[in-house]
């Protein structure tokens, strides 16, 4: 089972660098970080969220969508 999981998460983080990377070669995301490394980022705020999104009592879901969109637009900005 474990196995699947990782494949399963390893497609979609390599489709997702593909789309970055294409969009590195034409200059609209910064490119001194690798595509793949971005991919992996941008998928943890997407787990990060649905664990606030279980426990919405518990988390601030305002605080951490200003500190996500604060960081994915700051990490995707050109260097």
């Amino acid at each position: 089972m474990l196995s699947a999981v990782n494949d399963a998460s390893y497609t979609t983080i390599t489709k997702l660098a593909g789309v970055l990377e294409n969009a590195q070669q034409r200059g609209w995301i910064r490119n001194d970080v690798t595509a793949k490394s971005m991919a992996m980022f941008i998928r943890s705020i997407f787990i990060g969220r649905f664990l606030v999104d279980m426990d919405r009592k518990r988390y601030d879901g305002d605080g951490w969508n200003r500190l996500a969109i604060r960081s994915i637009t700051g990490f995707l900005r050109p260097g």
